[in-house]
């Protein structure tokens, strides 16, 4: 696990980024309120906007901005492992989603996530402690 984190931490250091596409932007803005959304209700009973007040926020667009280093290192993250997927030809199984324990996540969040979660989880980060060059 350290190997693969140790290599993590390096692609991700070197991941020249710049400016997020608008597309993934989008899809983190969603993602995140999605899960605000569903955690305040299901721990506080609270709705969205009540949720975001009590934290101390006066909207979720300002919560939202204050993660802005946290998103945008998780989308530099998933952006990187997909192109490591991307160039070598790392696909997602059957197998790959029930040997990592993600094959019910498919039944409840959809193919697309569960393959993502599989990569970036299982697959990349096998790949990176079996092609690392320790330093």
């Amino acid at each position: 696990w350290l190997l693969s984190q140790k290599a993590i931490d390096q692609i991700i250091a070197g991941a020249d980024c710049g400016e997020l596409p608008q597309e993934v932007s989008d899809y983190y803005y969603s993602y995140m309120k999605g899960y605000y959304e569903n955690y305040s209700l299901s721990n506080y009973g609270m709705d969205l906007d009540s949720f975001v007040t009590q934290m101390g926020f006066n909207s979720f667009d300002e919560l939202y901005e204050s993660l802005g280093d946290d998103i945008f290192a998780m989308a530099v993250r998933s952006l990187a492992f997909q192109a490591i997927a991307e160039n070598e030809g790392i696909t997602v199984t059957e197998e790959d989603k029930l040997r990592s324990g993600y094959a019910d996540y498919e039944i409840y969040y959809g193919t697309p996530y569960t393959n993502q979660l599989v990569l970036q989880e299982t697959l990349i980060p096998e790949f990176l402690v079996e092609n690392a060059v320790v330093e």
